[in-house]
């Protein structure tokens, strides 16, 4: 017999055993359901951290993050739940605000699940990261706009699993993002729709059964793409005018996926997309979280796709023989 912690990669079962056992530290918000989670993300100041807890959390007005430094993190995403009014509004839209971070959530029924106004002629860098999260029945899951050519802003784009949206993600006009490693899937008309004055990195995604996989449309758009699986759209590639190549590494194969303990979209052992992304899952922070239906952490080069939280158990420390053995003797001496 041993000892075993359970352990995730994004934190969050971490945070709230740590709220529960130690004193939450100054800057954390909590917001529970029944409460107002529109004026507490409004009216929280620059720097704070939010904690969602788990609920589904009805938005009839967008919540808007104009502050830096807004760390803003659910309970995880197939419990912690947005939902919009009908896709009549955005259901957060962050506007010029610097180092903005949203984890955790589903986000579903919203014009945009996450609308990030960058640039407004004067404003010329805004990064932040989305990650970790489900977009859903939204008409735009996430969508990335830059104003002017002088827009340089970076969003991380990552793990997200993005599925039954009009366009999956839409990044425009001079953005600079990385798109890696989300799954995106059965979306009306794009999985990745690139425009304008765009050079953003596309890798380790899985873009499947949209009507177009990934467009890119204008001449000025110079995105890379690498380690992509880009297969069964209506149209894999659109690019306007011809030039892009699917890149090293890119394939277009039937990712197989699987049902497991948090949805439909965990990939079979026998996926072409295991082992083939572009570098080592620990480097991206994925080696703690699984593809798979056995729940194994992804290790060795990182799977193509969003990554689930797993709920495998993390050995540490030593054997309770062991422990129980240096007890005996202390007792003996």
């Amino acid at each position: 017999m041993e000892i075993y912690f359970a352990h995730t990669s994004t934190g969050l079962l971490l945070l709230s055993m740590l709220a529960i056992i130690a004193p939450v530290s100054a800057g954390t918000i909590h917001v529970y359901p029944g409460g107002d989670i529109k004026a507490i993300i409004e009216g929280a100041p620059a720097g704070s951290t939010i904690y969602v807890h788990a609920g589904t959390y009805p938005i009839t007005t967008k919540i808007i993050i104009n502050k830096d430094n807004i760390t803003l993190i659910g309970d995880g995403a197939s419990s912690t739940i947005l939902q919009g009014n009908n896709k009549s509004d955005y259901i957060i839209q962050v506007v010029l605000a610097n180092n903005v971070s949203i984890s955790g959530f589903t986000f579903t029924q919203g014009s945009s699940g996450i609308y990030a106004n960058l640039n407004n002629h004067g404003v010329d860098m805004n990064n932040g990261k989305i990650f970790n999260n489900i977009f859903e029945n939204n008409y735009n899951g996430i969508q990335v706009a830059g104003h002017d050519e002088t827009d340089l802003s970076k969003y991380e784009i990552f793990n997200n699993l993005i599925v039954s949206n009009g366009t999956g993600i839409n990044l425009f006009n001079f953005d600079a993002s990385t798109v890696s490693n989300n799954t995106i899937v059965s979306n009306t008309n794009y999985g990745i729709m690139i425009q304008n004055k765009n050079v953003s990195n596309i890798k380790n995604n899985i873009v499947v059964s949209n009507v177009t996989g990934i467009l890119c449309n204008n001449n000025d758009s110079t995105p890379t793409l690498t380690y992509n699986n880009v297969w069964n759209n209506t149209t894999n590639y659109s690019f306007i005018p011809a030039g892009l190549t699917p890149g090293t590494g890119s394939i277009s194969k039937d990712p197989l996926f699987a049902t497991g303990r948090l949805g439909t979209y965990y990939l079979s052992t026998s996926s072409p997309c295991v082992d083939s992304g572009s570098t080592s899952a620990a480097s991206l922070g994925l080696d703690k979280m699984t593809t798979r239906t056995d729940e194994q952490w992804d290790t060795g080069t990182v799977d193509m796709g969003y990554h689930y939280v797993s709920n495998r158990l993390e050995k540490k420390g030593f054997p309770i023989e062991f422990i129980l053995k240096i007890l005996k003797g202390n007792k003996n001496n």
